[in-house]
């Protein structure tokens, strides 16, 4: 009996503590409350909404970029202390006038000459002028006219009676002249009606079209190719130096702005050994036509 009662009375024990710490939850301590918190006050169960200023997720799956849909080039951004820096692809292409000077400036019809390359344009902070760097690739090709003329080249021929090799005089006429150069120029160029169209988000865009005019030289390197009739084909290495002067409409579109524009350029090649003792240099004057893409 005296089992039973104890374990009676460890029971009342443990109970009775049990109910005080239930109480204890709402009626003990300095700020604590004798009565449970209303329904109201309690969190409603599920996710909570974040702050209404909360930054939106970005819309997740395939999608063209900002930059394809003229949305958000990537220009908008600090550009130091100067103006931005622009990229420009080209190609140009005309006539080839070679001017009435030395046996080659006679003896060449007017050719078709074909430029290809990029710049590089280093805005002002104004955005109304740049300086440029150009660097390309260009191809011009003459046909011969004038085959009364001719010059005297001495080749290697064997005597088919004596059968020695020695040099032999022989009176050539020119076939055609082909040159293709490698070129680097240099230049400035200016905006007339409006700031340069660089960036369509940032408000640096022209609400039109834009004229701009400018100009640039620079030097060529290449080879030349020159056929004549009577023997095989004679080549060298040439130099050129070269000056233009060029007037382009600028039509901006999305992110891109094309370039449709005329382009005068003046060069002088100077030649070595093309027609051996015969001192041989060629100038010409290019009018070429323009088509380009800045981005």
């Amino acid at each position: 009996m005296n089992a039973k009662r104890a374990c009676l009375v460890a029971l009342v024990i443990t109970l009775a503590g049990v109910g005080g710490a239930r109480a204890q939850q709402y009626g003990t301590g300095p700020y604590a409350t004798t009565e449970p918190p209303s329904p109201s006050t309690l969190p409603a169960p599920g996710p909570q909404p974040g702050p209404v200023d909360a930054p939106v997720p970005p819309p997740t799956g395939p999608r063209l970029s900002d930059y394809i849909l003229g949305n958000k080039p990537d220009c908008c951004g600090p550009v130091g202390g100067d103006g931005p820096i622009a990229t420009e692809l080209y190609l140009r292409w005309g006539p080839s006038i070679t001017l009435d000077a030395g046996f080659l400036g006679r003896t060449l019809e007017t050719g078709w000459a074909v430029e290809v390359g990029g710049r590089a344009l280093f805005f002002n902070p104004a955005n109304d002028a740049a300086w440029t760097v150009d660097l390309g690739l260009s191809d011009v090709a003459n046909q011969g006219q004038h085959s009364d003329k001719s010059v005297t080249l001495r080749i290697l021929q064997t005597n088919a009676t004596t059968g020695t090799t020695g040099p032999v005089a022989v009176p050539v006429h020119v076939g055609g002249l082909n040159r293709t150069y490698a070129n680097l120029g240099f230049g400035r160029e200016w905006y007339l009606w409006s700031q340069a169209a660089t960036c369509p988000t940032c408000g640096v865009m022209a609400p039109g079209c834009n004229w701009r005019v400018g100009f640039d030289a620079g030097g060529r390197w290449g080879t030349e190719k020159l056929r004549l009739h009577e023997i095989k084909h004679r080549t060298e290495v040439i130099e050129a130096a070269y000056v233009a002067l060029h007037s382009d409409l600028e039509i901006p579109w999305g992110g891109w702005v094309f370039i449709v524009g005329e382009r005068i350029e003046w060069d002088h090649t100077w030649m070595h050994q093309i027609l051996q003792d015969h001192p041989e240099n060629l100038q010409n004057i290019n009018i070429l036509m323009t088509l380009g893409v800045r981005y």
